[in-house]
């Protein structure tokens, strides 16, 4: 029930307790401040950490989610994968305030009416802000919400458990596995 700041060295800085009851994802914005993901709580905190000290004289606790799980950060947006929406499953996209933009992958209207979100883990938003997520569901698929245009899936085969997801360059997507116990690399541009 914390989050451990340590030196660019490995030397422990900081434990910063007493603010999480179950941190899951984490992320750090343009401004250098850590956001993590609280499922217990349904929160999104804003953590500023002191580089020398390791410490956070300023954490911000964000609410309104239900059960938030991973977390991205790129292109002035935040992305988050929240596992317990009312109605299914979705990601909120928000502002670089943590306002609300849009919801992608919830049933009904909306950016990619038909691609509803069974199971959503691993997130990342790209440079250009387009959202990937990896959807662990009954196809366990990589899907791809650009910022303009219509939601698609990148990959439906192959994957058996996709959790996380981290960008690489060149247009590429490393998606972990859990089932297979491995790395997979796709290009999405």
């Amino acid at each position: 029930h914390s989050v451990d700041v340590y030196s660019g060295r490995g030397r422990l800085l900081c434990v910063i307790t007493g603010t999480f009851q179950k941190p899951r994802g984490i992320t750090v914005n343009a401004r250098d401040q850590f956001l993590v993901t609280d499922t217990k709580r349904g929160e999104v905190c804003t953590l500023t950490v002191e580089a020398r000290t390791g410490r956070a004289p300023d954490t911000r606790a964000h609410g309104g989610f239900q059960q938030p799980y991973f977390i991205s950060a790129g292109a002035g947006l935040v992305a988050v994968s929240e596992r317990a929406f009312v109605g299914g499953c979705c990601i909120k996209l928000l502002d670089s305030e943590l306002r609300l933009l849009s919801v992608l992958g919830a049933p009904g209207p909306g950016p990619g009416p038909g691609l509803p979100l069974a199971n959503p883990w691993g997130v990342c938003v790209d440079q250009r802000g387009n959202v990937l997520v990896a959807d662990w569901s009954r196809r366990h698929s990589l899907l791809l919400f650009p910022r303009h245009g219509p939601a698609r899936v990148l990959v439906d085969a192959g994957l058996s458990c996709p959790r996380g997801l981290a960008l690489l360059p060149h247009g590429q997507v490393a998606v972990a596995d859990s089932m297979h116990n491995c790395l997979k690399v796709f290009r999405y541009l």
